[in-house]
């Protein structure tokens, strides 16, 4: 079968006289030997002749089907919007460079972990591991390690180490019952996880989530020790005082057996 070469086609369509897109041979395209297709150049679509783009013409053409105007409009546009990305070699390269530009981005994802030294087996973090209930709250001189009762005193409370790493932290000081309605004043609540520094004397409340919204996120440390009853101190490191004093302020807790 000849060649469709209509001048008037060609400019209808904004082809090039030359332009050709070489069919996958006449056997694939029902087409004579020497047929070709009058298109918009491999050059301008950067189209290869792909299993794709093969398919699309053999289904759009016949054997001695006349290339109208409306037929190949439609066969372009189809070629355009369904042919697999790689058939354009401009574009293949685009994809490559943000592929590689993706796969070397950092992720910022990242679950939280438990530390090895929570481990429930060893004997500190049994210790810890637990429900314990709130009995006192103190301030404490780092100078001198003097202790004396805080301003607001301990009214309630609850403190969870989870074997899993997980943290549930409320603290209720006395004076709240004067409190304007739906004030939050005097409790204070967080959860998270917990970490176990046993180099620094101290475990990290990692802050997930806080009743005080400009505190979630952060790793707040308390330092550790029992007594000769098991009663758990934890004290916050030293801050200065609205009086210009430093002090730390130690929560007491007791097992919840």
């Amino acid at each position: 079968m000849s060649s469709i070469k209509k001048p008037s086609i060609a400019g209808r369509l904004g082809l090039g006289p030359g332009a050709t897109i070489r069919a996958a041979g006449a056997g694939r395209l029902g087409l004579g030997p020497g047929a070709t297709i009058r298109a918009a150049g491999a050059e301008r679509l950067g189209l290869g002749a792909s299993a794709a783009i093969k398919t699309a013409v053999a289904r759009w053409l016949g054997a001695s089907a006349a290339l109208k105007v409306t037929v190949a409009a439609a066969m372009l546009g189809m070629l355009v919007a369904h042919a697999d990305p790689a058939d354009f070699p401009a574009e293949k390269s685009r994809v490559a460079e943000r592929t590689a530009a993706a796969r070397a981005r950092p992720t910022t994802d990242h679950a939280p972990q438990t530390p090895a030294s929570n481990d429930a087996t060893t004997p500190l973090a049994s210790r810890l591991i637990g429900t314990w209930k709130l009995i006192a709250i103190r301030d404490r001189d780092p100078a001198t390690g003097t202790e004396t009762p805080a301003a607001r005193a301990a009214d309630d409370g609850q403190l969870i180490y989870a074997a899993n790493g997980r943290l549930s932290v409320q603290i209720v000081r006395k004076g709240r019952e004067s409190a304007p309605k739906g004030s939050a004043d005097g409790f204070s609540s967080y959860f998270g996880r917990w970490e176990l520094l046993t180099a620094e004397g101290c475990v990290v409340h990692h802050q997930d989530g806080n009743l005080n919204y400009a505190q979630i996120g952060q790793a707040a440390k308390r330092y550790y020790s029992f007594d000769a009853e098991g009663h758990l101190s934890l004290a916050t490191p030293p801050a200065k005082r609205d009086d210009g004093r430093l002090m730390s302020t130690v929560f007491v807790w007791e097992k919840i057996p």
